[in-house]
């Protein structure tokens, strides 16, 4: 979810990813608000925008995208490997810092040695919530760093077996996407949908269901570039978004793993479609990465301090996008900082 530079910038990833971050920020919002709020009309249409196209799908579309790009310009496997660990780490390693001290400071009463254990996975980038902080605020330490462990799993995956993916025609491309979907479905029959239970977790944490967008992306990068003209990225999208209306309008069953089969493949194509769809678009300070890891961390304060559910609306919704705003810039400059001292001491 970090920010790869194209050598054709003619596109607006940047925006559509700062959308998607804003929208994975709002579904978490109203989600919670519905169990710590009021919920109501507002929140409930607040959630069917954002929610229209599965935001996550969005990023881990993106990513296919430019992770195969990415692939096509790396020399060699050590320099796709330091690149990816060092765009993903350094940020996480702050965001976590900061969320370490919060708890220390709102939840030092309940603290006890699986906390320590909590620190240490912070450190791999793995999503876990140590016992002792299950009854502070959300339940979660941060619920959405489980993206993070899966897209390493996704990063490993598309260099391992980039030679076969970069020679696929478009209709093995084709077959693959709809196998993906179908081991998707088959998550979601095993699952029901639920990450609860032995097999919920586990799949829940492993790329498995997840791959098929990201394959999406890839399969866009590499068969795409004849029908990604400002035209045809525009039709493409045209007819996602006329999908997800027919869907909708005549509630057409739609079952899948994390997002229904037709929901998440029209999320997938639109993510990449809209970058070549709308004018060209490069922010230079990119906060998208720090957004996703910091909203959580902010949302666990609104609950703490009851602000959320306070009977304010807005109040509590600008607090959450102007704090998780502010972080996510300090920890850019704190991870620009540190990356420099990685690339002397790792070579």
């Amino acid at each position: 979810m970090k920010k790869e530079t194209l050598q054709n910038r003619n596109n607006a990833f940047d925006a559509v990813r700062i959308v998607a971050a804003v929208f994975v920020m709002l579904l978490h919002f109203t989600g919670l608000y519905r169990i710590y709020g009021m919920g109501g009309e507002l929140n409930e249409g607040i959630r069917a925008v954002v929610d229209f196209f599965t935001p996550v799908v969005l990023f881990f579309s993106i990513s296919g995208y430019l992770t195969a790009a990415s692939c096509e310009r790396t020399k060699s496997t050590k320099e796709y490997i330091r690149k990816r660990l060092f765009r993903i780490y350094p940020e996480l390693w702050v965001s976590a810092f900061v969320n370490m001290l919060m708890l220390l400071v709102l939840a030092r009463d309940r603290l006890d040695k699986s906390f320590i254990v909590w620190i240490g996975t912070q450190v791999l980038g793995l999503a876990y919530t140590p016992g002792c902080l299950k009854e502070f605020a959300s339940g979660s330490a941060n619920g959405v760093l489980w993206t993070v462990a899966v897209l390493l799993q996704l990063y490993i995956l598309i260099k391992v077996f980039y030679r076969q993916l970069r020679n696929l025609t478009t209709g093995q491309w084709l077959i693959l996407i709809a196998v993906l979907e179908a081991v998707n479905l088959l998550c979601y029959k095993v699952t029901g949908g639920s990450a609860y239970g032995a097999a919920g977790k586990i799949i829940e944490r492993l790329c498995i269901p997840y791959m098929v967008w990201f394959a999406v992306g890839a399969m866009l990068y590499f068969k795409g570039k004849n029908i990604l003209t400002r035209k045809g990225a525009a039709v493409v999208f045209a007819v996602c978004f006329g999908v997800r209306i027919l869907t909708i309008v005549f509630k057409l069953p739609d079952p899948g793993y994390y997002s229904g089969c037709i929901k998440g493949l029209c999320s997938a194509f639109a993510a990449v479609a809209a970058a070549y769809m709308l004018p060209p678009v490069t922010v230079r300070k990119d906060i998208t990465y720090g957004l996703y890891l910091n909203q959580w961390m902010i949302l666990n304060l609104l609950i703490y301090s009851k602000l959320m559910g306070s009977g304010s609306y807005f109040l509590p919704l600008v607090v959450y996008l102007a704090a998780t705003v502010l972080i996510s810039i300090f920890t850019r400059f704190a991870a620009g900082k540190i990356t420099p001292l990685l690339n002397r001491l790792i070579p």
